[in-house]
């Protein structure tokens, strides 16, 4: 209280007092007796004293903790404390294109209010002004090709304080996804999946899923593409029942969109099969999502299986050459070179998983008139390879010979090959450490002759001069592009078509 005189009591309200009925109600004062009190009040203020001062009962006990409303509003207070925001919200809060969020708002104890924009593309509001304390603002159409975010502040204000509260609006394109293909893939696959499969090889499963967009509308990833996407690829053995889960995809930034490109890694959700999964018939079943905000659900989901089965292979068996070239100054080959060497055709052609069984391997050193930097001597090393013949070895000698010989940049080749002819063994030389060169020779070993393109010699198969589907390194997780030029050619990069998959698919293993 700051003043108390026969005419006038002045009192100081703290700032968070709300509207509502004033009057005297016991407190910590000295008065004794409520009559005392109402006396008072009386000469002061007339009857209205006494039904404000029935707030006290005959042992200074507070009966009621609010002084009691007189008629008419005689002792209420409508403005008081600070302005007080009931409501400041967009309904909806999300539109599509084409949409009109209408802006509602409900203000009390306010002298003054102001609704700005603060962030966002949003649209200017066209308010009154001044601003009335409730009120409601259809937006415009919001159109466009990108997403509108409008978010705005109301502040009002009295003389005892400001408040303020934010409201948002968005419009953006919903996609609509759905699956549109899955591929299970091992080095190539056709769209239908008609390329065959290896049991127990390493898989990858790309999930192809169109945005449901058309209209070109960019969510930030390009016209009708839709990024952020998560998934779950699951597998189940169709004979057994066993199931597996296919972990996450792989750290790519995946879209979807109408007219994925199978040529490019992000136009496909991809994901790894687990090796126990690789046997039989298989049912491979993927759940896209496109997540919501946290706590929500997605905002657009989808589903959709394939059938695929896995033939069972058997492994490759390989006796390795580890050849020295006094001739040359390049490191002489070692195990770990062939190990490397191998990685090539692990990857290109449909062997299991550790498809290679290695015998011991021999090591032989090249004569002072056998230097492979002659063509000549090329041709007479992989003939002496192939047709040397074993009698009681100690040690397993079968399957295909496979040299390495130094890796020399002076040397006029990088392999070279021959099939069975006769009795001779399947054979092949190659520069250590290099897995390109030794899959190439490896298909010549089993029989392939060469691609016309790029200047090998002949003769020339039936194999085509580029892959017509995309290949997919598994190990590396790396797409090979269609129209990258065959395996059998002389050209850089190569990579099996499906006819050298097939060829191998049907030949594998050969002693």
């Amino acid at each position: 209280m700051q003043n108390w005189a026969d005419s006038a009591i002045t009192v100081t309200l703290p700032s968070d007092v709300g509207e509502g009925c004033v009057g005297f109600v016991r407190g910590m004062g000295t008065f004794r007796e409520p009559q005392q009190v109402t006396g008072e009040l009386s000469i002061c203020i007339g009857a209205a004293a006494e039904i404000w001062t029935k707030g006290f009962d005959k042992v200074n006990t507070p009966i009621v903790t609010c002084p009691p409303c007189l008629p008419g509003g005689q002792n209420r207070l409508y403005i008081a404390g600070p302005p007080a925001i009931n409501t400041f919200r967009f309904t909806p809060s999300h539109v599509e294109p084409g949409g009109q969020p209408v802006l509602s708002w409900n203000v009390g104890n306010a002298t003054s209010i102001q609704i700005v924009g603060i962030s966002g593309n949003g649209p200017s509001l066209a308010l009154a002004n001044p601003v009335p304390p409730s009120g409601a603002l259809t937006l415009a159409p919001l159109g466009g090709l990108v997403p509108v975010v409008g978010r705005y502040r109301l502040t009002a204000s009295n003389a005892c304080g400001t408040k303020s509260a934010d409201a948002e609006f968005t419009m953006t394109r919903k996609p609509t996804l759905s699956i549109t293909r899955i591929e299970a893939v091992q080095g190539i696959q056709r769209v239908d999946n008609s390329v065959r499969l290896t049991a127990n090889r390493r898989t990858a499963v790309r999930v192809f899923v169109d945005s449901g967009m058309t209209d070109g509308f960019d969510l930030g990833f390009g016209a009708n593409r839709v990024g952020g996407l998560t998934g779950t690829v699951y597998a189940e053995n169709l004979t057994t029942g066993a199931a597996w889960n296919c972990g996450p995809a792989w750290p790519v930034n995946s879209q979807a969109s109408p007219m994925p490109n199978r040529d490019l890694l992000g136009d496909s959700i991809n994901f790894d099969v687990p090796l126990a999964a690789c046997n039989g018939t298989v049912r491979l079943r993927a759940v896209i999502e496109l997540p919501g905000a946290a706590g929500q659900p997605p905002l657009s989901w989808t589903t959709s299986s394939v059938t695929v089965s896995f033939t069972p292979k058997p492994t490759q068996e390989m006796l390795p050459f580890l050849i020295t070239d006094p001739s040359s100054t390049s490191p002489a080959p070692t195990m770990a070179d062939l190990f490397t060497s191998l990685t090539g055709p692990a990857g290109a052609h449909p062997f299991p998983e550790n498809g290679f069984v290695l015998n011991p391997a021999l090591n032989w050193t090249l004569g002072p008139l056998e230097n492979l930097k002659s063509g000549i001597i090329w041709s007479l090393l992989i003939a002496k390879i192939a047709a040397t013949f074993f009698i009681f070895p100690s040690t397993p000698v079968g399957g295909i010979r496979i040299g390495m010989v130094p890796n020399d940049p002076l040397y006029p080749w990088g392999g070279m090959a021959l099939p069975r002819l006769g009795a001779t063994a399947p054979s092949l030389i190659a520069v250590a450490g290099d897995p390109g060169t030794c899959t190439h020779e490896l298909g010549h070993a089993y029989g392939l002759l060469h691609a016309n393109s790029c200047g090998p010699a002949g003769p020339y198969g039936a194999l085509p001069l580029t892959i017509s589907d995309p290949g997919l390194d598994v190990a590396r997780r790396a797409i090979v592009p269609a129209g990258t030029a065959e395996m059998m050619t002389y050209c850089r990069p190569q990579w099996p078509s499906v006819e050298h998959w097939d060829y191998i698919f049907d030949r594998i293993a050969i002693s």
